[in-house]
């Protein structure tokens, strides 16, 4: 094969891959997580318990 056409082929490799990389990465960029953070935040204390409530049968709670 001709060098020109490994060229062509290559070049347009390296833009499809960039254009790839870029569509992802503006789905899971920084300003989707922080908005995933500060919804968090807003929803209270996560994890186990974190909503609230007093103590239960347990003994566990604030």
């Amino acid at each position: 094969m001709k060098s020109s056409l490994w060229l062509v082929i290559v070049i347009v490799g390296v833009w499809l891959g960039f254009l790839f990389g870029y569509a992802v990465s503006s789905h899971t960029g920084p300003s989707q997580r922080a908005a995933v953070v500060e919804a968090e935040a807003q929803a209270g204390a996560g994890g186990y318990g974190g909503g609230g409530g007093g103590a239960s049968a347990g003994g566990y709670g604030r």
